[in-house]
């Protein structure tokens, strides 16, 4: 890389980067980060610039809407050199040419967890460069819960036991299918069947079969005899558990890795578990996020932009960047150091990713979240039965992904009645 560095230190001009102004390179590059997480790269991009002279503005936006923006910002020529995408929204990009492929050396390669890679992969492309993973922990208040429980029958029963008391023991959006999946996965769910190790079959949803009936059944419970409170229901229902919890009227909630800032901010006297064990003795399992560093097609940066995407996944920034934002680094050697593993929060997410796995890297995988989740809510709210709901749930991501290739001349309408 010394000899990238050298190539690149070439003459000067003026770029405005963390607000104030340095000398940099003429290939100054812009990366759009998430909103609240440029801290996490400051340093990193300080000491780019020191190697390379190569300047690094970075702009923050809420990156789950960055795709969007890129959409417009990219062909005016105002948008950025490296985007972070959620590993989700990764297939759409790609699909859609707005982001080009990352060829990485079995070098590059070596230290990143084969799952982040996996979930930033598409048609056996890689289209972003892991930065951070993601999964689901269970919180708890050290104060009202002195240690976490090992089965979710024991969070049952700890919520009735403290609803008498007009409180609160575990919540959860399990009404999400994101949060649901925890629960559904280990019962035989499963968003897209695989015809191979990297190829998803859309026209194979497990959604509807015995074991997701069977846990929601499980799971209705909760809803059923008050456990969880009403407002917890919808897209709200997040910022619900949030409140509840911050304000000590839950004792715990399952959310993830994100909210650990937030809830050390609060004051909340927490503690992290993984997810607990399920009646049929299999663990909770969560999805493997990552949000990773893509390419944009319209960048006159590509190759600065890649090595700035490298550069910053050092170990040594790895670290950093936990310390400063707690995001989890998709690195091998970072999750192995002692900074993380002397860490009780960043301990129980890592040990959660045992039990994790990428979401679908394909397109069809934004059909899935609205419709089903609806149907979930509908049945814990009793307006329809699980029989129902999931066979609706089903049709109707069916009739969403029949809409994404409806004006297409292929057969995939055909397939799908």
């Amino acid at each position: 890389m010394a000899d990238f560095f050298k190539a690149l230190k070439t003459s000067v001009m003026g770029a405005l980067v963390f607000g104030f102004t340095v000398q940099s390179a003429q290939a100054d590059i812009v990366i759009w980060e998430d909103e609240n997480m440029a801290p996490g790269l400051y340093q990193a991009a300080k000491d780019f610039k020191k190697q390379t002279g190569i300047g690094v503005t970075i702009i923050e936006h809420r990156y789950t809407y960055a795709l969007e923006k890129l959409r417009l910002d990219g062909p005016a020529g105002v948008g950025p050199d490296l985007v972070l995408l959620p590993n989700d929204q990764v297939s759409s990009g790609a699909e859609q040419g707005m982001i080009e492929p990352i060829m990485l050396s079995d070098e590059d390669k070596a230290d990143y967890l084969p799952d982040a890679l996996r979930a930033v992969t598409y048609k056996k492309n890689i289209y972003a460069i892991p930065k951070s993973i993601e999964t689901l922990g269970l919180f708890y208040n050290k104060d009202l819960l002195e240690e976490p429980f090992e089965t979710l029958e024991e969070y049952y029963r700890y919520s009735l036991d403290r609803q008498k008391n007009g409180k609160y023991g575990l919540i959860a959006s399990f009404d999400d299918l994101y949060y649901g999946m925890s629960v559904l996965e280990p019962f035989g769910a499963y968003i897209f069947g695989k015809k191979d190790e990297d190829e998803y079959d859309i026209y194979d949803i497990g959604l509807n079969n015995e074991g997701v009936y069977n846990a929601i059944s499980y799971i209705r419970k909760f809803y059923d005899r008050g456990a969880f409170p009403s407002s917890l229901l919808g897209y709200y229902g997040r910022h619900a558990i949030n409140d509840l919890f911050t304000n000590r009227k839950a004792a715990a909630c399952i959310t993830g890795v994100w909210q650990i800032k937030p809830f050390i901010s609060s004051g909340v006297n927490f503690g992290v578990s993984p997810l607990p064990s399920l009646p049929n003795g299999k663990h909770m399992s969560s999805f493997l996020g990552v949000r990773g560093f893509a390419v944009s097609k319209w960048s006159k940066h590509k190759s600065e932009a890649i090595e700035f995407a490298k550069f910053i996944n050092q170990t040594e920034y790895a670290i950093k960047r936990f310390e400063t934002t707690y995001e989890l680094p998709p690195l091998k050697s970072a999750l192995e150091s002692a900074v993380i593993q002397k860490n009780e929060y960043a301990r129980a997410f890592v040990i959660q990713s045992k039990y994790s796995y990428p979401m679908p890297s394909v397109p069809e995988t934004q059909a899935v979240w609205q419709p089903f989740s609806e149907a979930l809510r509908a049945i814990y709210t009793g307006k329809l039965e699980i029989k129902k709901g999931i066979d609706t749930g089903v049709e109707n991501i069916r009739e969403v992904i029949r809409d994404m290739y409806r004006d297409q001349d292929d057969d995939f309408g055909e397939l799908y009645k």
